[in-house]
């Protein structure tokens, strides 16, 4: 710190010195104004005093004229040299015209030496008249107040700085300029004397007062010293006054009062002359003479300084924690600081003069430095490395810099070396490195602007991308549109510093569906970016859709269950009115139809309310232990009559069914409600497939689904090949009255109490539906109680898992399912490779990938189902063996006739684990033919 105080204080003295040294932009001090006054008091009483004396004659010197202007001609020269100088430092226009002016000067004053009648000739030299020498002197003395006018001009306008680099060229310029104006007047005064008017006769010159010649060189005179008198403002400006002061006396004494060349006047205007030309002469020499003593201090200064910063640059890189070396052209280092001596473990007398090879023997790492330092010393550029520098504690990552040392010629002398030990900032750049490689969430590094520098891996399971389709493109290239604005609202206020923390922002996936992402970001000053950390959100909306659905049909079961148990009571007395009216009007006929329509619509009405009780689950249920087989056994005839010849009924019954507990009567009901739904949606034509099966699920399988409980159940499920449904119309299928059916063919309580009835009875419900494929209703009871328990203990025990080491491609677009899927096949042992479609599974099928099974879902997004999948991928390995998953029962693969395809290994969706695992190992054992 003290250093650069210093440095800048040499730095301020040496630009006032310099500034001092411009006459131009010094303003004068007190002392500089009291001698130029000084100078024009004298000077004025002198001239006043020579007056009346002017035309005394007196002797004649021939040496006078070639002394005095070989003195002007030397004057002027140097004068004009030194304000080139200024100009050349100071680049202004004032500068450039004034020393044009001092530069004329000289240039005049020689043709004027050469033609002056007796000095080398009686008539003068170049062929000159009587007139000549005068006229010489007129121009010479006319033009001059000219140029300083113009100087004053140029300067009151605020001047002209010239941004030419070589100020050469312009000075060259103005000197040839002045030059050929010179030589013009020259021309003019001698063979063009004969078009001038006459100045001198008989040695007389009184008519260049008579015929306006010097009162016109008086007036310039003046009008240069007004103007220099209002612009005054540097110390050149004042003695520009001093010397046009002078400059007028010497015209008034030589052209005005006086009238013949030497008499007193003559020689008193001379010497006024010379003594004008002087000044600023003068001036510029004292105030070089002050310059170079200013410079002489400020070089003794920079001495004091230079070896001063030596001395600390030698102690900061002495303590500098780092290694710092300077090695000569050999390789030997003649400068280490105390980081290299702890880094080697060497003193310093032990390592000046060796080298790196002296100190790690012929080693990859030795050799490596020696290369390095011959490309700086080949090169003279500085080369950046990381070395693996091996170390008494272990190997260190250090990064080096080499650079070259040049002597004064240019040439590389030296090659120095600064290295800094990065093996901890290595490691957590790998960890860190590590993280964002493996993350499961999205991490985007951006710039202010949002264009994507780095993207994880992870952005191909989250939106399909592969990194560098992203890296490079701007982040709402991917951001859907409606979130744009609220997303740069949020980058906003992180540059602001607030940080940016659970916001939600939309992304567009690669197959055009909308991906939600949970943020947490923060911006970077100092590396002017932003860092985001997103979480999928799609499965948690999800499941909170259907926590909230499930909610939805809770809240609206107990106000439907409440209304109905309500209505039911007043139906009741209805009912039991309407009838002993009928008695009563037995013999009314009149009256009596009125009465039995009333008993017929309130039958109807208890039926309704009987519907929203088993909604609502407060219809009284009669259970007892049932066979869910045998009741299906014995509904075969009512299931085919009601849903006629063109459609197809499959049953598919458990081997060893579960005893539930349930009201048969309400269980059939909601059978052929699911039946005549199942007809409806195929419009007359297809397969219905009702099963049963035992179901278990375990924690892990109980998360994909807020409705489903753990435990064993017994599941019977009515499935058909229709039309299906959509999403938004899955959401609505159990509330109250909502029905797809055409008005008049629906009430819209078939699937409510069908909802009502499994609930009440202890069950869940689940259903399955694609629009152009079909839909599956699964009803799940559990088990009497006793044989429940009994059944799942003998399960657990008879399911010993079954595990293997086979690669297993998983093909699944739902994300949840994929995740439990592949880590229950992870867990029992499988080295498994996920797709999110069937286009990606083909894509690493392509890329080299050879499963050992394929396990994919039926019905997915993305353009390919799971059977085309598999066609695919058997044209390349025929023998690929196949295990397919639904939410369908196995009859969404049937053939035409409604049977199953040979070979074809199934799953259906939820499963247990250890049904998984007997499903793949089946799958594994048993060779499977190509697919259908």
């Amino acid at each position: 710190m003290a250093e650069q105080q210093f440095l800048d204080t040499v730095r301020i003295q040496s630009r006032a010195a310099e500034e001092d040294g411009l006459l131009s932009s010094r303003e004068p001090g007190r002392t500089a104004i009291l001698i130029a006054t000084a100078v024009v008091v004298v000077s004025t009483m002198a001239f006043l005093f020579a007056i009346p004396f002017v035309r005394t004659p007196l002797p004649k010197i021939h040496a006078f004229i070639p002394m005095y202007e070989a003195a002007l001609i030397v004057t002027d020269t140097i004068t004009a040299i030194l304000l080139y100088g200024q100009f050349a430092r100071m680049r202004s226009l004032a500068m450039l015209t004034l020393a044009s002016a001092y530069a004329f000067c000289a240039f005049m004053t020689v043709p004027h030496l050469l033609t002056f009648p007796g000095t080398f000739s009686d008539t003068g030299l170049l062929g000159a008249g009587n007139q000549s020498t005068a006229w010489l002197y007129v121009f010479w003395h006319g033009t001059f107040p000219l140029f300083v006018l113009a100087y004053a001009l140029v300067r009151r306008s605020g001047d002209r700085k010239f941004a030419s680099p070589r100020p050469g060229i312009l000075i060259a310029a103005a000197v040839i300029a002045s030059g050929l104006l010179a030589g013009a007047f020259t021309l003019l005064a001698i063979p063009g004397a004969g078009l001038l008017p006459v100045l001198v006769q008989n040695g007389d010159y009184s008519r260049m007062v008579s015929i306006g010649v010097s009162p016109s060189i008086w007036l310039f005179s003046f009008v240069a010293l007004v103007a220099l008198w209002r612009r005054q403002k540097s110390t050149l400006d004042l003695w520009l006054i001093v010397v046009m002061c002078v400059w007028i006396f010497d015209v008034g004494l030589s052209a005005v009062f006086g009238s013949s060349r030497y008499d007193l006047g003559w020689y008193a205007g001379r010497s006024y002359g010379l003594l004008a030309a002087s000044f600023v002469l003068a001036v510029l020499l004292v105030e070089t003479n002050l310059i170079h003593g200013r410079m002489a201090e400020t070089k003794a200064m920079l001495s004091g300084a230079l070896e001063k910063n030596q001395e600390r640059f030698k102690e900061i890189f002495d303590n500098a924690p780092m290694v710092v070396t300077i090695k000569d052209l050999s390789g030997r280092y003649f400068f280490v600081n105390r980081g290299t001596e702890q880094w080697t473990e060497h003193s310093k007398p032990e390592l000046i003069g060796k080298t790196v090879r002296d100190l790690f023997g012929d080693t990859d790492y030795t050799r490596d430095h020696e290369a390095v330092d011959r490309e700086v010393i080949a090169t003279g550029k500085p080369v950046q490395r990381e070395f693996v520098t091996p170390h008494p504690l272990g190997a260190q990552i250090s990064l080096f810099a080499k650079f070259p040392l040049f002597d004064a010629a240019g040439r590389v002398e030296a090659v120095g070396s600064v290295a800094l030990d990065i093996t901890e900032q290595k490691k957590a750049d790998a960890a860190l490195n590590r993280f964002f490689q493996t993350s499961v969430d999205l991490i985007l590094v951006t710039d202010r602007r949002g264009k994507l520098l780095r993207v994880s891996p992870s952005v191909k399971s989250i939106l399909g991308y592969d990194v560098e389709e992203m890296i490079g493109h701007n982040a709402i290239d991917f951001i859907n549109e409606a979130d744009l604005e609220s997303t740069r609202t949020q980058m906003r206020l992180a540059r602001q510093g607030q940080q940016m923390r659970n916001f939600e922002t939309r992304y567009n996936h690669k197959d055009g569906r909308v991906v939600t992402l949970s943020w947490t970001g923060v911006w970077s000053e100092d590396v002017q970016q932003h860092f985001f950390v997103g979480r999928d959100m799609t499965d948690r909306h999800k499941l909170e859709g259907e926590l909230r659905q499930s909610q939805k049909m809770e809240a609206i079961g107990q106000l439907t269950g409440g209304l109905a148990h309500d209505y039911n009571n007043l139906l009741t007395v209805i009912l039991g009115n309407a009838e002993l009216l009928m008695e009563s009007l037995r013999n009314q006929p009149d009256l009596l139809p009125l009465a039995s329509a009333t008993v017929e619509a309130a039958d109807r009405s208890a039926v309704l309310t009987q519907r929203l009780l088993a909604f609502g689950r407060r219809q009284a249920l009669e259970s007892q232990p049932t066979d869910l087989n045998v009741l299906l056994q014995g509904m075969k005839d009512l299931v085919r009559v009601t849903v006629g010849e063109q459609i197809h009924v499959d049953f598919l019954l458990a081997a060893e069914p579960w005893i539930v507990k349930i009201d048969r009567s309400q269980l059939e009901t909601a059978v052929l409600n699911l039946v005549v739904n199942a007809r409806d949606a195929m419009k007359g034509v297809g397969t219905i497939r009702i099963e049963t099966t035992r179901s278990s699920f375990d924690q892990e399988a109980a998360s994909i689904s807020p409705d489903i409980r753990t435990g064993n159940f017994m599941m019977l499920a009515v499935s058909d090949t229709g039309s299906g449904m959509t999403p938004e119309t899955l959401t609505r299928v159990f509330e109250p009255f909502f029905t797809t059916k055409e008005p008049g063919k629906g009430t819209g309580l078939g699937l409510s109490m069908v909802y009502g009835f499994v609930k009440q009875s202890g069950g869940h419900v689940s259903i399955y539906s694609e629009p152009g494929i079909g839909t599956s209703v699964k009803l799940y009871f559990p088990p009497i109680n006793g044989e429940a328990t009994q059944h799942f203990e003998d399960q657990n025990a008879r399911d010993e898992l079954l595990t293997g080491s086979e690669s297993v491609l998983l093909v699944e677009d739902e994300p949840l399912v994929r995740a439990n899927t592949e880590r229950q096949l992870i867990s029992l042992g499988y080295d498994v490779v996920s797709a999110s479609n069937g286009k990606e599974a083909v894509a690493l099928f392509e890329d080299g990938f050879r499963p050992d099974l394929l396990v994919s879902d039926v019905i997915m997004a993305g353009g390919m189902n799971g059977r085309e999948v598999a066609e695919t991928l058997r044209r390349h390995n025929p023998d690929l063996p196949v295990l397919f998953m639904s939410g369908y029962t196995s009859g969404v693969l049937a053939n035409g006739d409604g049977g199953i395809p040979e070979g074809m290994n199934f799953i259906g969706k939820p499963f247990r684990r250890s049904q998984l695992a007997k499903a793949v190992r089946e799958a594994l054992d048993v060779k499977a033919p190509a697919a259908e």
